[in-house]
């Protein structure tokens, strides 16, 4: 894939910080921020509202599908001014219906899904030749964009994880427990870390970020003075 724009590669296990932190850091540097996450989840809802069973007997199917889908995942400003991904799928604001469980759990599955898989980083590459992107996911430096100018490894503990993911799913599943939201995570970072196909890993050249103990706008304003150190060397 020929390199034309500036492209930030941030990969990490679930609730690490990479969404909060690839959405500030793509509105301060004015570049596109790209959810990969929810474009996979756009996929696993595909395969639900169509009752398609996701194992490799189907992907041929889902991927077709995911082809033909009009998928567009666009940047805009929540009430609080916060950069926020609008999922739309087929002209419907899917936005919210990807974020359940039973959607996280299908993402899961499709992303296992080798044709569904180079459906999505075709689609990801492309939005790279077109705009300065700030991309997030689990194999974004190995396989998505392995010539970005940037790529980065966030981190964090698996209590910190799951408090993060305890809060950001408490009003959607009230019922919720910390101690069950631990144990998603840990099955969640066992599915990413084994899967046969570009299992979440860190590259070589990755710069790793441990975000246990370290602000958003720390660690914002640490990526900001790499990406500037970058452009002064070159």
């Amino acid at each position: 894939m020929q390199k034309t724009n500036f492209q930030i590669a941030i990969d990490g296990p679930v609730a690490a910080g990479k969404g909060t932190i690839a959405k500030t850091l793509a509105g301060k540097l004015h570049f596109l921020y790209v959810d990969t996450g929810a474009m996979y989840r756009a996929a696993g809802l595909l395969a639900v509202q169509n009752q398609w069973q996701i194992n490799l007997d189907n992907q041929d199917k889902i991927a077709a599908a995911l082809a033909a889908a009009q998928l567009h995942l666009e940047n805009i400003l929540d009430e609080n001014r916060q950069l926020m991904t609008l999922v739309t799928l087929n002209g419907e604001d899917v936005s919210e219906k990807i974020r359940t469980q039973e959607i996280s759990e299908a993402a899961s599955k499709v992303a296992t899904l080798p044709k569904v898989r180079q459906v999505l980083v075709e689609k990801q590459q492309h939005l790279a030749t077109k705009f300065n992107v700030v991309m997030e996911g689990r194999d974004i430096g190995l396989r998505v964009l392995p010539d970005a100018q940037l790529k980065l490894y966030l981190t964090a503990d698996l209590a910190e994880r799951a408090k993060r993911r305890f809060e950001q799913n408490r009003l959607l599943e009230p019922n919720l427990t910390l101690e069950e939201v631990k144990k998603r995570v840990q099955e969640r970072d066992q599915l990413d870390m084994s899967r046969e196909i570009d299992p979440l890993t860190i590259v070589p050249d990755a710069i790793v970020l441990d975000t246990t103990h370290l602000d958003i706008e720390t660690v914002v304003n640490n990526i900001v003075g790499l990406v500037q150190t970058h452009e002064a060397s070159t």
